[in-house]
């Protein structure tokens, strides 16, 4: 048979889920201005008296790009005798680059590496549900992050007047979906939750995507489109020699791109995440 077989890589979610911005050479590093609220507001004014004040403050934020690069090397007679060389390395080098990228933006851990989302996100608290859910399931822990980006940055200060976010995907490991394909009650018959659809790939109207850079008991419910991945250099590809390569007729192949990824201050409220198990346990009653 021709062609060569492979395993499958994972499957992206950058360009479906995140805004993708191709800033340049000069984008790195990439900032922007952010208006961060004091305290104060509007209020009633009786005659006379001083009137309330209001204040805030003007922050730079700032992002800088890493390269994420890999190399892979072949003999020129290994190329000679087997045309699918260059194939294969469009099919397995290019993916290999492609899903490290996906990786950073998730789960990046900002050292030597892409900040990822997980990195950005809240940690989970339940809101106002916490202690107050009777029975509290994997279910009704995704419905109390989706209230915790609701409700946004309330609870700090000079935002009391300010609104939170609306989440516009869920994920999850294949395990947990998994599970929730399978959650039944104690008489065997599947069952769902009303706020979900017939199918459990929708909580509250989200779409939860089974994903696998998602940790087994881990969930990441935000609104995705407050992440910018930023390129500040497309995917390059070059050849060459290293070291004594030349006279052992071999040769390497370079990929790499350069890119940021930037979640403003206010936005990473957007994102929380979480354990199921523990977030369970906190917002049971």
């Amino acid at each position: 048979e021709p062609g060569i077989n492979d395993a499958p890589y994972r499957q992206r979610f950058i360009t479906d889920l995140i805004m993708t911005a191709n800033g340049g050479v000069g984008s790195d590093p990439l900032t922007w201005v952010e208006l961060r609220p004091k305290d104060g507001g509007p209020a009633v004014a009786p005659e006379s008296s001083t009137k309330p004040a209001m204040d805030w403050t003007y922050v730079e934020g700032k992002t800088n790009a890493e390269t994420i690069a890999v190399t892979a090397s072949f003999t020129k007679q290994a190329v000679r005798s087997m045309q699918a060389i260059g194939d294969n390395y469009q099919n397995e080098v290019m993916p290999a680059l492609y899903d490290e990228l996906d990786r950073q933006v998730l789960l990046g851990s900002g050292t030597g590496e892409l900040k990822g989302i997980v990195q950005y996100a809240k940690a989970f608290t339940g809101a106002s549900l916490a202690g107050d859910v009777q029975a509290a399931n994997s279910f009704d822990v995704l419905r109390a992050a989706i209230l915790q980006a609701r409700k946004g940055n309330k609870a700090t200060a000079g935002y009391l007047n300010r609104t939170g976010y609306i989440p516009n995907a869920i994920l999850v490991s294949p395990d947990t979906m998994a599970q929730f394909d399978l959650t039944k009650n104690e008489w065997g018959n599947y069952i769902l939750p009303p706020f979900t659809a017939s199918d459990g790939t929708k909580v509250k109207g989200i779409t939860v995507i089974e994903n696998d850079f998602v940790g087994e008991d881990q969930f990441i419910v935000g609104d995705f489109s407050k992440a910018l991945l930023n390129v500040v250099e497309g995917v390059t590809s070059q050849i060459g020699w290293v070291n004594d390569q030349f006279i052992k007729n071999q040769f390497t192949f370079l990929a790499e791109v350069v890119a940021s990824l930037r979640i403003k201050y206010h936005d990473t409220w957007a994102f929380v995440t979480g354990d199921f198990t523990s977030a369970k346990a906190l917002i049971t009653t």
